[in-house]
């Protein structure tokens, strides 16, 4: 667990603190993605809640590489959502988490 007063700053990545809340299941690599290119610097469980948010109003855009689906959020932001579809029982996963536009995306150092 993360101390209270390093929260906002630290994203834990435990898989049981993912969420299959709503109609997809949110990794935690998306969570993480979505606090390094989306909104940096917030808790593990708020990244987690606005991301529950913007996956319950996203739509289907299209097929993507290797059977995964590419979904697009809801504006003002229209961040992409990498979906791999559901498979017997299971949620839909959401995979990561991409700015509405490849420029949006943080620049490298090097």
């Amino acid at each position: 667990m993360v101390p209270e007063e390093q929260a906002e700053t630290h994203v834990e990545c435990e898989p049981q603190k993912a969420g299959a809340v709503g109609r997809f299941f949110i990794t935690p690599h998306a969570i993480a993605r979505y606090v390094e290119r989306v909104h940096r610097g917030i808790s593990y469980e708020r990244a987690l809640g606005e991301i529950i948010q913007i996956a319950a109003k996203a739509h289907y855009v299209k097929d993507y590489h290797g059977g995964k689906q590419y979904w697009r959020g809801p504006k003002p932001m229209r961040l992409r959502l990498l979906v791999s579809p559901a498979a017997g029982d299971e949620l839909p996963q959401v995979m990561t988490i991409l700015p509405a536009a490849d420029s949006m995306l943080p620049k490298k150092d090097g």
